[in-house]
C-alpha cells in the first residue's frame, strides 16, 4: 500500500513539475515528524485551519478494516469540527519517515479514543507533498481493528518513567535499576556524579533500604523520536525535595521494550535569582 502510494505521489510531481528532479530539494525529515505530530494535535484540539493547512484539496483519505472507507478533505476535516461534542484522541507513536526531495511519507501506530473509551487502532501511512504552501498530505491511509492493540511507543515511555519514578518513592531497586540499559548513565546535580547503572546501585544501595529512596513527581513531559522511531528523547520538571528539577535523558528501544540509556538531573534556577546563586557558589570556592 505504502508503495501504491508513493507511486501516486511520485507521478503527481512529475506532472506538477515537469523536468525538476525532487533530489535536488533537501530531504526534510524532521520537519515532517513535527508536522505529522502537528496534524494529531489539530485533530484532538478541533483545529480545523491546521488541518486545512496541512491537508491539501486533492487528498484522498482511505480507512482498512472490516470495510473499506474512503473520504475526502472536506468530510474528514468536518468530523473533526468544534461542533461535535464528543471527545477524539488520536495516540501515536514513533513517527517513521522517508522522504526523497519535494515527496515524503510518514507512518505511525496510534490508538483511537472516543469520549475516552479505545475505539480502535491501526497504522497510519500520510504521503506528503511539498507545494507552494508548504508540505501538504496528498493521501492518507489507515488499518483499522479493535484488537491486539496496545500502547504506542510514547503511552510505553510515559509508563516507563512514571513506573520509574514510582519505584524510586517505593524503594523498588529491581525495577528501578531494570528500567536502565546495562550501559545506561545516571547523572546527578553535582558535577562529580556521571555514574554508570552498577555505580549508580552501588551508590544508591543504602537508600533503597529504607521504605523509600527518593520521591520525585513528574510532569510537563515531552517527548520526541529518531527517525527510524528507535531511540526517543525526552524533558520533563520533577517536583522534588530540592524545589523544582529538570530531568531529560535519551531511551532506547531493545528487545525487552523502552530502557533509559541516559538521565541527567538538573536543579533549575530562576533567572531572576541567578546572582544570589552565583554569591553562593562564589563563598563555597573561597
Amino acid at each position: 500500500m505504502k508503495n501504491l502510494l508513493f507511486l501516486f505521489v511520485a507521478t503527481f510531481l512529475v506532472v506538477l513539475v515537469p523536468g525538476k528532479a525532487a533530489a535536488q530539494t533537501p530531504c526534510e525529515e524532521g520537519e515532517l515528524i513535527r508536522l505529522s505530530e502537528q496534524f494529531f494535535e489539530a485533530m484532538k484540539n478541533s483545529d480545523t485551519a491546521t488541518l486545512n493547512r496541512l491537508i491539501h484539496p486533492s487528498c484522498q483519505l482511505t480507512g482498512v478494516g472490516k470495510t473499506v472507507f474512503v473520504g475526502t478533505k472536506e468530510g474528514f476535516v468536518e468530523h473533526f469540527s468544534p461542533g461535535d461534542e464528543r471527545s477524539k484522541e488520536e495516540r501515536i507513536g514513533a513517527v517513521k519517515v522517508s522522504c526523497d526531495g519535494e515527496a515524503g511519507t510518514t507512518e505511525m501506530y496510534y490508538r483511537f479514543f472516543l469520549d475516552g473509551e479505545l475505539s480502535h487502532c491501526g497504522t497510519n501511512y500520510f504521503t506528503w507533498l511539498k507545494t507552494p504552501d508548504g508540505w501538504q498530505v496528498i493521501a492518507v491511509s489507515d488499518t483499522r481493528r479493535r484488537e491486539a492493540c496496545p500502547p504506542t511507543d510514547r503511552e510505553a515511555i510515559h509508563d516507563l518513567l512514571d513506573n520509574w519514578h514510582k519505584a524510586a518513592a517505593e524503594a523498588d531497586e529491581d525495577t528501578y535499576f531494570g528500567s536502565m540499559t546495562y550501559d545506561g548513565i545516571f547523572l546527578g546535580t553535582d558535577a562529580s556524579e556521571r555514574w554508570g547503572r552498577d555505580e549508580f546501585y552501588n551508590w544508591a544501595e543504602e537508600y533503597f533500604q529504607r521504605e523509600k529512596a527518593w520521591a520525585f513527581t513528574p510532569y510537563d513531559r515531552y517527548i520526541d523520536f529518531s527517525a527510524d522511531g528507535q531511540t526517543a528523547w525526552f524533558d520533563e520538571k520533577l517536583e522534588t525535595w530540592m524545589d523544582v528539577c529538570r530531568g531529560s535523558g535519551v531511551l532506547v528501544k531493545t528487545n525487552d521494550g523502552w530502557k533509559i540509556k541516559q538521565y541527567n538531573l538538573a536543579v533549575l534556577v530562576p533567572n531572576d535569582k541567578i546572582q544570589d546563586y552565583l554569591k553562593v557558589l562564589s563563598g563555597e570556592k573561597e
